[in-house]
């Protein structure tokens, strides 16, 4: 009575629609991770070709240094640097290979997978996804945000608190029974035991709290406003 069992059915409206924003919030956070990790992949996989191309010129380099030492036509520390500077770009194509199988398995790991995916082990570039085009028409996209499905099951809670309590500015009906049993004790002795029920309805009526009643009312307009 009253819309109480309305405002009722709003609460658990509002704390299953709470429930699943948070769910589409976590859904959401791994998907960015995912994301964040497969970009790292991508960038390590961009080092280690740079860096293998860049071994590729150093040891070229430290070969023909190597010719122009033999044939007098440069001096023995060119020899030592150029060779330097091959074990150099090597240590970069480790480093960046670390990388790049540091994000292979972070991705299997967000992924649920035991080992890293077989096509992101071949070499080559790394496959991008493909480019899906938009469902939704912009507004009922923006209602998909986790913040913004949250925010509107909060709405729908404090709406249903609202109504519970402008509901309990009025007399409160139902139906209740109780039953009664009582024995008499004759010495050691328990007599018969009698029950008796009684069946009627029941009044709750605001009196002597109504303008604490009153006061909750205004506190849950304002906060079902804010």
């Amino acid at each position: 009575m009253f819309g109480r069992g309305k405002s009722e059915q709003r609460i658990a409206d509002g704390n299953a629609n709470l429930a699943v924003a948070d769910l589409d919030a976590v859904h959401a956070a791994l998907v960015a991770e995912v994301v964040r990790s497969y970009l790292d992949l991508c960038a390590a996989e961009q080092r280690a070709e740079l860096a293998v191309a860049m071994q590729h010129i150093a040891q070229r380099r430290a070969q023909l240094t190597a010719v122009r030492v033999a044939q007098h036509l440069d001096t023995p520390a060119a020899n030592s640097g150029a060779r330097a500077a091959a074990a150099e770009a090597g240590a970069a194509v480790t480093s960046a290979e670390a990388d790049a199988a540091i994000a292979r398995q972070q991705l299997a790991v967000l992924l649920s997978d035991a080992e890293p995916d077989a096509t992101l082990l071949a070499s080559g570039a790394v496959p991008l996804p493909p480019a899906l085009p938009p469902e939704l028409p912009p507004a009922d996209l923006l209602r998909t945000r986790p913040d913004v499905q949250r925010a509107e099951a909060a709405v729908l809670h404090a709406a249903g608190e609202l109504g519970i309590a402008r509901a309990n500015l009025y007399p409160r009906l139902g139906l209740g029974w109780t039953a009664t049993s009582s024995a008499q004790i004759a010495g050691s002795e328990l007599g018969r035991m009698r029950t008796i029920p009684s069946l009627g309805p029941v009044i709750n009526m605001p009196l002597f709290d109504w303008g604490l009643r009153r006061a909750q009312v205004s506190a849950d307009g304002h906060r079902l406003k804010a």
